[in-house]
């Protein structure tokens, strides 16, 4: 999934630091531990997108960190797209994600009762936070050597508007949404580390690093 598939979360971004939405955010931590300054930091990770749209395959980035710039995107996007509420004299700063807890892997548990497709090689993951769980099912695409992920997002209170839900990681950076009954589904996802998060109204649920 090349460039070309991000590119309306590039012009979001690059629409909000040319609105000046970054400019009043305190620092953000980024994937690497670097904290920095959201809209200096989107300035940089803008450049970096255009380098590589410019140079050969693999001419400009290693593979790995290339994964660290589709995150350190998500991460960026999730600044904009979070409410923010004011700290002290000093302006605005972001909600913090709600992290999800992992409550399941069919990989490493037993199956829970009363879910579904439990005999299947697919892999069943379940996490939860604050009464929403997210469960999502990885299994093969139909494209060779790809993989397809599965979601539904559940919740104790019923949510009007469709969820977001954004994945980053060896894949790219991609978007997609959830439909009436919180389902959604990425189809040609690459093997490899990948972060997720899904925005409610008003939540934001963050799955920080999950291997597919």
């Amino acid at each position: 999934m090349g460039i070309g598939m991000m590119e309306h979360l590039l012009q979001e971004l690059s629409g909000a630091l040319g609105s000046g939405v970054l400019t009043h955010r305190g620092p953000v931590a980024l994937g690497g531990g670097m904290t920095v300054e959201p809209a200096r930091m989107a300035r940089i990770i803008l450049g970096d997108y255009e380098r590589i749209r410019r140079a050969p395959p693999g001419g400009w980035l290693a593979a790995d960190e290339v994964h660290t710039l589709h995150d350190d995107l998500l991460r960026l996007l999730l600044l904009v797209r979070t409410p923010p509420h004011r700290t002290d004299y000093r302006g605005v700063s972001p909600r913090d994600p709600a992290v999800a807890a992992l409550v399941y892997d069919s990989q490493r548990h037993h199956p829970i009762m009363g879910t579904r497709s439990i005999r299947t090689q697919k892999r069943r993951l379940l996490f939860e936070i604050d009464g929403i769980s997210v469960d999502l099912e990885v299994n093969g695409s139909k494209t060779d050597g790809r993989l397809r992920l599965l979601g539904q997002i559940m919740a104790g209170e019923p949510h009007q508007d469709p969820a977001w839900v954004l994945i980053a990681g060896a894949s790219g950076c991609l978007e997609t949404e959830t439909d009436d009954l919180g389902q959604f589904s990425l189809d040609g996802l690459i093997a490899g580390a990948h972060h997720i998060a899904v925005g409610l109204t008003p939540n934001v649920i963050d799955i920080p690093t999950l291997q597919l």
